[in-house]
């Protein structure tokens, strides 16, 4: 089950919202009480295959902060992450980037949360990524 709209669960978090070839909008719901799996980005990945649809866009939002990857990729790629940073505490990141095709690296973009602070910009290769983190664009 995908969430397709905002509510009071949502309220107050870092999300990733993706907009879709068939015009629902998806909301990251990670955790929802009695929803299997708990990774909404897990449950979006098979949503996309069963139905044949593809991510359009993808956004990360807190509050009225939006930050928006690059449209109409052949693959998007997110995980969670955490920073760490000589002296100071860890911190919880999300990393993300949009992939093409005939590319052997994409820009992972590793944001600070809730901020959406960009903290790193880095090349990964595309055959090194857990597939788990990876929706293709079929």
């Amino acid at each position: 089950m995908i969430c397709t709209a905002i509510d009071d669960f949502l309220e107050e978090k870092t999300i990733w919202v993706c907009q879709l070839s068939n015009g629902i909008m998806v909301y990251q719901d990670d955790n929802r009480p009695n929803i299997s799996p708990s990774s909404a980005w897990l449950r979006l990945k098979t949503y996309a295959l069963e139905n044949k649809v593809r991510i359009t866009r993808m956004f990360l939002k807190f509050r009225s902060h939006v930050v928006e990857l690059p449209h109409y990729a052949d693959a998007y790629f997110f995980c969670k992450g955490i920073a760490r940073f000589t002296g100071t505490k860890n911190l919880p990141s999300y990393n993300c980037g949009a992939i093409f095709k005939n590319v052997e690296t994409f820009e992972c973009i590793h944001f600070l949360i809730p901020e959406l602070e960009p903290l790193e910009i880095e090349q990964r290769s595309v055959k090194d990524l857990n597939e788990d983190c990876v929706i293709y664009n079929e």
